[in-house]
C-alpha cells in the first residue's frame, strides 16, 4: 500500500498461488476447468477475500486503545511470569519462562502475550471492540471489487475471551488488506485511508480519491506505538529483527495465529517504511 495521507492509498495487491489469465482470453476450456477445480484456489484473491486470525499484529490496536483511555503510559511496567490464570484456565505467553517486567516498547518488541492480555482486561470488551472497529475490523475497506468484511465477536465475552481478543486470537478474523490498512494508520500518524483504483490512462483524469478518516488518536499515542514498531525490527531482541535492511528503515509488528491444525500457524508481518518519511505500508 503506497501512502498518500491527504488523498488515500494506492494499492499493489498480490495473491499466491497465481494463475495465467491467458486461459480465459483464449479461451482454454480445459485450463479454466483445472483452475476452477484446483484445491489451492488460485482464482481467490487472498488479499481481500481470504479471512484469517490476525494474532499479535492486533496488539498495536490494544496498545493504542489503552493509551487513549489513559490506562497505561509508555513507561507503565507490567510483569510477565510466563502465563496468566483466569478462572481455571492458564493463558500462556509464547515465552513460557516469562519476560519479566516490561514497558510498552519492550512488550511490542518482544510481543509479550501476558502484557497485552492484562492491558486488554483493563480495557474491557466494549472499549477493545470499539478500537478494533474504528481501525476497520468487521467492515469492508472500500475496495471496489470482491471483499470480505472479516469478523469481530459481538456476543458477551468472558475475561478469557477478552484476553484472547487483545492478542488477536479467538473469534477475530481480518483480511490482509485490512491488516495493511492498519499498518498505514501508524505510518500516516492516525489517518485511516481507503484503497482506491486508478481510473486513468496517460493524461486522462483519475476518478475521485476517497478522503482519509482521522481516528482521533493523539500524536503521543501514535508515537508510542511507532517506537515499539521500530524496536520490533531494529532491536536485536525484536521479533521482526530479520526484516532489518541496510537499504531502508522499517517499523513493523509480527504475529503468529492458530489455524486449528496442530503444528501449523499463520505467520504475519505488518509494517511501514521508510520510518522517517513513510511511503509504503
Amino acid at each position: 500500500m503506497v501512502l498518500q495521507p491527504a488523498t488515500g492509498a494506492i494499492l499493489a495487491m498480490v495473491s499466491v498461488p497465481v494463475f495465467a489469465p491467458e486461459a480465459f482470453a483464449a479461451p482454454d476450456v480445459e485450463a479454466v476447468r483445472r483452475l476452477l477445480n484446483d484445491p489451492a484456489a488460485p482464482l481467490m484473491n487472498r488479499a481481500a477475500v481470504g479471512i484469517y486470525q490476525p494474532g499479535s499484529i492486533m496488539k498495536l490496536v490494544t496498545a493504542s486503545a489503552a493509551l487513549e483511555h489513559k490506562l497505561i503510559t509508555p513507561s507503565t511496567s507490567i510483569a510477565c511470569p510466563g502465563s496468566l490464570t483466569l478462572g481455571d484456565r492458564a493463558f500462556r505467553c509464547w515465552f513460557q519462562d516469562g519476560h519479566g517486567p516490561m514497558t510498552l516498547r519492550e512488550a511490542l518488541m518482544q510481543s509479550c502475550n501476558v502484557y497485552f492480555m492484562r492491558v486488554g482486561l483493563k480495557l474491557g470488551a466494549q472499549r477493545l471492540r470499539s478500537a478494533m472497529e474504528a481501525m476497520g475490523c468487521s467492515h469492508r475497506t472500500g475496495w471496489p471489487f470482491e471483499e470480505q468484511p472479516g469478523h469481530l465477536p459481538r456476543r458477551r465475552l468472558t475475561d478469557g475471551d477478552v484476553a484472547l481478543l487483545a492478542i488477536g486470537q479467538g473469534e477475530l478474523l481480518v483480511t490482509v488488506l485490512q491488516a495493511a490498512r492498519m499498518a498505514s494508520v501508524f505510518a500516516n500518524k492516525g489517518w485511516l485511508v481507503e484503497p482506491w483504483v486508478v481510473r486513468s490512462i496517460a493524461d486522462r483524469p483519475v476518478g475521485r480519491r476517497p478522503p482519509p478518516r482521522r481516528l482521533g488518536w493523539s500524536d503521543e499515542t501514535i508515537e508510542a506505538v511507532r517506537e515499539g514498531m521500530k524496536a520490533v525490527v531494529a532491536d536485536r531482541s525484536g521479533t521482526g529483527h530479520r526484516a532489518l535492511s541496510p537499504l531502508v528503515s522499517i517499523a513493523g509488528k509480527t504475529g503468529t495465529a492458530q489455524t486449528g491444525v496442530p503444528g501449523r500457524s499463520h505467520g504475519w508481518f505488518v509494517g511501514f517504511c521508510p520510518v522517517e518519511q513513510p511511503r509504503i505500508a
